[in-house]
């Protein structure tokens, strides 16, 4: 009994030299040393991703919202009033307009292309400054269509009232009390930008180098020019349809015989008259204009009826020209703001 005790003595002794002798030669053993390389390694990529600095998300803005020019000088709110296949070329209340007059004339840069359309747009710009000297406010427009295909020049004009407009930039003196400006302007486009409702249609203005964008709503602006166009169809149509027989006598009779008025215009800074001589003579008219500029007669003859609006003159050359009337207490008053023309071209 005594000896099998001093074995199992033996043994366990054995056993525990071999548990602590053997850690400390063997070269492969890691449990002595720390795995710090790893925890290193994502320390390092925390550090270095927080030293990147992400670029900001750009602005998207709607029309109608306002953005404040980088100076602080003045605060613009745009408007993108729709597509249009022209827009008036003529400095009045309807400048840059799809009513505008001029939209029908040969020589209007605002009529669109076959294939194209005009964005017309409008805006208000508002002096918030306090500048001791005269301040300028004016921007770069243009239209990025699917992120690449970038549209730019057209129409701009600046007005004080909406009705007399100016092509240059808008300008305010210190102290005035006069701080809006009203802004209209135009880009032509290719029609894809009217009727693909799926891809994105931006338009960016540049104010004093800093770019604003602005998120264009093509379905909503083709929807509502096919109801603006259905709208003036209707009103043209009424506009156009002629009087009843009655009243179509009544006015003849008061306007027999000639209506002379003369319309200033410019070329290469030369000042020239058009003038006009015309003369209802029972059922037919008669129109013979002279330029000044080139000393140049021409004349037309024609006939004419009376619409609800209108002195419709049909001339035998297939021109057609429109001259607004009134008739109000038995008397006729006609402009010579007429639409149209006189004379094919």
């Amino acid at each position: 009994m005594k000896k099998l005790l001093v074995l199992m003595l033996a043994a366990a002794l054995a056993l525990s030299l071999v548990a602590c002798g053997g850690g400390g030669d063997n070269p492969n053993n890691n449990n002595t040393t720390p795995d710090t390389q790893g925890t290193q390694d994502i320390q390092q990529d925390d550090i270095q991703q927080d030293d990147v600095q992400q670029e900001p998300e750009p602005i998207i803005y709607n029309f109608g919202d306002s953005v404040t020019s980088p100076s602080g000088m003045f605060v613009f709110t745009p408007t993108f009033d729709g597509f249009a296949a022209a827009v008036g070329n003529w400095p009045d209340e309807n400048y840059l307009r799809p009513n505008g007059k001029g939209v029908d004339e040969s020589n209007n840069p605002y009529v669109a292309d076959e294939g194209k359309v005009m964005m017309y747009y409008s805006g208000v710009v508002e002096y918030i400054g306090d500048s001791k000297e005269t301040e300028t406010f004016d921007f770069e427009v243009k239209v990025d269509y699917d992120n690449g295909y970038v549209f730019k020049d057209g129409g701009k004009g600046y007005s004080s009232n909406e009705s007399d407009w100016t092509y240059s930039a808008t300008s305010f003196e210190p102290l005035s009390s006069d701080t809006s400006r009203y802004v209209r302007f135009c880009i032509e486009v290719p029609d894809t930008l009217e009727k693909d409702f799926e891809k994105q249609t931006v338009t960016i203005f540049t104010i004093e180098g800093e770019e604003f964008t602005y998120l264009v709503d093509t379905k909503a602006a083709a929807d509502a020019r096919v109801e603006r166009e259905a709208a003036e169809e209707a009103e043209r149509q009424e506009r156009m349809a002629p009087v009843d027989d009655i009243l179509a006598s009544e006015i003849k009779e008061q306007i027999q015989g000639t209506f002379s008025w003369s319309v200033p215009g410019f070329a290469n800074e030369i000042v020239y008259t058009t003038s006009h001589e015309l003369t209802f003579d029972g059922d037919t008219v008669y129109i013979q204009s002279k330029n000044s500029l080139i000393d140049t007669t021409l004349s037309n003859t024609g006939t004419y009826y009376i619409s609800n609006a209108y002195f419709v003159l049909d001339f035998q050359d297939g021109s057609q020209a429109l001259m607004p009337y009134t008739y109000e207490n038995g008397e006729v008053s006609m402009s010579s703001e007429f639409e149209g023309a006189f004379y094919t071209a």
